[in-house]
């Protein structure tokens, strides 16, 4: 960061007055290292808070389907905003099928996530998760994407035996 004082009169600045205004840089760089530090310290938190409640989820719910509810639920209260779904492979059509989403402002996702096309393509040809941060000026960024408002996403395989069995998909708008 940094500190700018202007005088409206022709001012010298005196030694006194320039040991002050670093003083007080100083003690902003303090402050601000600390707030950043809690920041940081708070993300952690919430994560391991996020990690609880899905370990609590896992012993306590009935049905996979309660399970991958409350998991989506955590990957989207995480962000804070945004939504979260679970795709399946099928193989006999060459695409990921929407299983489950979670999405609190009601903007469902893509039912069908073909090959070749958007973070999808970029997925299911490297079997590597896929972080695009700037979604708007990523080169594979599909119509869909852009008239959803799609700010960033993060799409991760979903592998047993090195065979893919669907993805993670984790969007912010």
């Amino acid at each position: 960061g940094a500190i700018a004082l202007q005088s409206a009169d022709d001012h010298d600045w005196s030694t006194d007055e320039i040991r002050l205004v670093e003083s007080v840089a100083r003690e902003l760089r303090v402050a601000m290292e600390g707030a950043r530090l809690f920041e940081s310290r708070q993300r952690e938190n919430e994560r391991l808070i996020a990690l609880h409640r899905a370990s609590t989820v896992l012993a306590t719910r009935s049905t996979a389907r309660e399970v991958i509810a409350a998991i989506l639920e955590s990957a989207v209260g995480l962000l804070g905003h945004g939504s979260a779904a679970l795709y399946r492979w099928d193989e006999a059509t060459d695409t990921l099928q929407l299983a489950q989403y979670v999405d609190p402002a009601g903007q469902p996702p893509s039912a069908v996530l073909p090959r070749g096309e958007g973070m999808s393509g970029e997925l299911l040809s490297r079997l590597q998760p896929v972080i695009v941060n700037d979604y708007p000026a990523w080169p594979g960024a599909t119509s869909t994407g852009l008239a959803a408002d799609l700010q960033a996403v993060l799409g991760v395989p979903l592998l047993r035996g090195g065979r893919l069995v669907g993805a993670l998909v984790v969007r912010s708008y």
